[in-house]
């Protein structure tokens, strides 16, 4: 009961902060994550990601290894790949942003937003 309890109150939370987040338009998209590192929760699974101005982008999650990927701004939306280079063929995964003060969110059509928070450099 507790349990249950607690995951309505976060989805509670989640949606009432989201209800005062605005969409970034792709410029402050890229001027937010470039050279910043992404901290927050990916499905239940702490995560922290680096954006290099250069495209690239690292990734952990949890103890897991660092994995490589790539990053763009397409229109008003953040796009990653995370394929390996040799197989030639990117597969972007694109995602709206939206901030509410220091607080941003990944937004899929479909899916829960996910929170997370940036800070200057490289925090890997």
């Amino acid at each position: 009961m507790r349990r249950l309890a607690a995951l309505l109150l976060g989805l509670l939370c989640a949606s009432t902060a989201l209800a005062d987040a605005q969409p970034l338009r792709g410029p402050d998209i890229l001027q937010a994550l470039g050279d910043a590192t992404a901290e927050g929760t990916w499905h239940g699974t702490p995560y922290r990601q680096f954006f290099a101005a250069d495209g690239r982008t690292f990734y952990r999650q949890g103890d897991a290894p660092m994995t490589q990927g790539r990053w763009k701004v397409d229109g008003d939306r953040y796009c990653s790949d995370w394929s390996p280079p040799e197989l030639g063929q990117p597969s972007w995964s694109c995602y709206a942003v939206l901030a509410e003060g220091a607080t941003y969110f990944w937004q899929q059509p479909g899916d829960q937003p996910q929170p997370f928070t940036l800070s200057p450099g490289n925090g890997l």
